[in-house]
């Protein structure tokens, strides 16, 4: 995060923003309903079958769109260039996030619907997904058994995976885009570089503090910065320097 509905299209209509998706919000429409089963969440397993944006007025409404075809949680979903959005992996058991999958999906806006995709190598939960320069999808991380060396790059216009560099043990747990466009990768506290022109990997300094799962934003000025997830129940931060 199966039934079909299309979006009901543009005309005068202001569009609002859910997690870079841009849906069109009729006025007369009521609040949703929860129902079974999911559209994309992150981390979490959503039995929502409509999709709920915040209006201006800071209320919640609603604008049916048809459910993936796969109950997921603790999968990515990642914006396309051509404004779609690409969905991998996650747990399709709620319970302790069990029996990841390794499917994949992409919700096209336009159309309100769901097409799924050719799968990942691996079944994987909790890993990362990073849109490249040249619009392709770099997979890292997450986890079966133990986390994933394996790295595997989606080419939206062919539909098709190829294999990625791998990466060092234990690495691979959050992944953010520099202005290079090379890839920062965060172990707990290890971390790489992926280069996605050579299909290299370079390894860089490790972090202050073991993070598993932290959050991570790229600065305006070209730094990252990575909060939380404190292997110590710590409240820091930290900052990456580097930019290439």
């Amino acid at each position: 995060m199966s039934s079909r509905s299309a979006l009901a299209p543009a005309d005068s209509r202001k569009p609002r923003r859910l997690q870079g998706l841009s849906l069109q919000i009729r006025r007369s429409d009521p609040p949703g309903t929860l129902r079974a089963p999911t559209v994309v969440g992150l981390g979490l397993l959503l039995n929502l079958a409509t999709t709920s944006v915040l209006s201006a007025q800071p209320a919640w409404r609603v604008d049916p769109v048809s459910s993936m075809n796969t109950p997921r949680g603790g999968q990515t979903s990642t914006l396309l260039a051509d404004g779609r959005v690409l969905v991998t992996g996650g747990a399709t058991r709620s319970e302790a996030y069990l029996d990841p999958t390794a499917s994949a999906e992409i919700f096209d806006p336009a159309t309100g619907r769901w097409t799924v995709v050719s799968p990942m190598s691996l079944p994987r939960r909790f890993h990362s997904a990073t849109r490249l320069v040249d619009g392709r999808v770099l997979v890292v991380g997450g986890s079966n058994d133990g986390i994933h060396a394996a790295t595997e790059i989606f080419d939206p216009i062919a539909g098709t995976w190829s294999t990625g560099p791998d990466l060092p043990e234990g690495i691979g747990t959050q992944a953010s885009l520099l202005p290079s466009g090379e890839v920062l990768v965060l172990g707990f506290p290890s971390t790489c570089r992926i280069v996605p022109s050579t299909s290299s990997v370079v390894t860089g300094p490790p972090m202050l503090r073991d993070r598993p799962a932290p959050g991570v934003a790229l600065l305006r000025d070209g730094r990252t910065l990575v909060v939380g997830d404190d292997a110590e129940s710590v409240p820091s931060a930290e900052v990456f320097n580097g930019t290439s």
